[in-house]
């Protein structure tokens, strides 16, 4: 995400986030004509729903930016947006079990306005136990199931598991509070975040911060006050993720 300098001399490439990974057909269109008229007609997507506009001459930069930024994208976008990865949902696949679009939208939203952190933080959403949305390997990865509320009535909810990472010390994340609904899940995770910025060490990242405490201690930061008949579960047992 951002300005970046290729190594072809005088070229850049601008990195756009697209939050959710849906765009309107004018937003299709505005990308399409911002790489034809700015740079040699490529536009790339990335794995974690942004777009890439290559090849960008230094003098016409800041004029794309300002024309992705008219067309609804972000170009400086907060530790949250840039990395927020979520499935389709229920809205178009038959396998999953809840929404996925407007929650993670809603999620990054209100982490923006109550968290204060400089530090990516990748959260995976899926709607189903088939992480077409890559839930294992998130910071935060959010597994959709449904929550029993009431005599017959369910609402959509969320497994909140923490901790996956790539790289060298690549793992998967640990199951740590389950079925929370999801209008709780960025109130959980608000809890969670500020109780990480609050308590960090100096040189800590948030996976080093997850894997100094226990499921009971990260269950307990997040813990909110849930509807009255809320049926959860936290912290989580200590079956394995499925995978």
């Amino acid at each position: 995400i951002g300005v970046h300098a290729q190594k072809q001399e005088g070229l850049f490439w601008v990195g756009a986030s697209v939050l959710s990974g849906r765009l309107c057909a004018g937003q299709v269109a505005e990308a399409a004509r911002i790489a034809d008229e700015y740079g040699q007609g490529l536009v790339r997507t990335t794995n974690q729903q942004n777009l890439l506009f290559s090849d960008i001459p230094q003098a016409q930069v800041n004029t794309v930016q300002k024309a992705l930024v008219g067309a609804g994208f972000a170009v400086e976008a907060s530790p949250f947006r840039r990395a927020a990865v979520a499935c389709t949902g229920n809205e178009f696949c038959n396998l999953a079990l809840t929404e996925t679009k407007q929650l993670i939208v809603d999620i990054v939203e209100h982490l923006e306005n109550t968290v204060a952190i400089d530090e990516p933080i990748r959260i995976n959403l899926n709607g189903c136990p088939n992480s077409c949305g890559q839930h294992h390997i998130g910071d935060i990865g959010l597994q959709g199931c449904l929550v029993k509320q009431g005599k017959g009535v369910s609402v959509d909810g969320y497994d909140v598991s923490l901790g996956g990472r790539l790289g060298a010390d690549s793992k998967f994340v640990r199951a740590i509070w389950r079925k929370v609904p999801a209008t709780n899940v960025k109130y959980a995770l608000e809890n969670l975040l500020n109780g990480y910025v609050e308590a960090r060490d100096e040189e800590d990242e948030f996976s080093d911060f997850v894997d100094r405490h226990s499921d009971e201690e990260l269950a307990a930061l997040m813990k909110t006050t849930f509807a009255e008949g809320v049926e959860t579960s936290a912290p989580a047992d200590k079956e394995p993720v499925e995978v």
